[in-house]
């Protein structure tokens, strides 16, 4: 576990500030139902008609404990890192200290509950990219 100084906390928080402003509030995804499996089926179908490289590391036992469940490499550079949950879904200790990290450093993680999501997710970060 990454132990957080003084400055790299203000850091941080100067940053959640700026994406978060006080009284905001993140929108609501319904789940979609089924396993979590059925979700990465379809991002991974997605990523394979696109052509864009996907990876899900299927031994576990030897995955980085809290690592997102898949890394989707777009155009542009941009890499995204998804943790998929089913509805019921929550981040574990060591999920939650790898997001926390990986958005301290700027990159792209996020927590996907619904294909719907996933699909704002791509068009947020990929909008101005000619036919994505």
């Amino acid at each position: 576990m990454t132990r957080w100084t003084k400055e790299r906390l203000a850091e941080h928080m100067a940053y959640m500030a700026v994406c978060f402003p006080r009284g905001s509030t993140l929108p609501e995804y319904k789940a979609d139902s089924g396993p979590e499996s059925k979700l990465q089926a379809k991002i991974q179908k997605w990523a394979a008609d696109k052509g864009f490289p996907v990876f899900h590391d299927r031994s576990r036992k030897k995955n980085t404990p809290g690592w997102p469940d898949i890394t989707l490499c777009l155009p542009k550079g941009i890499v995204l890192f998804l943790e998929l949950k089913s509805a019921k879904g929550v981040l574990r200790k060591e999920q939650a200290e790898i997001r926390r990290q990986m958005k301290y450093l700027k990159h792209y993680h996020f927590v996907v509950k619904s294909y719907k999501r996933f699909q704002e997710i791509i068009w947020a970060l990929t909008h101005d990219i000619d036919n994505l």
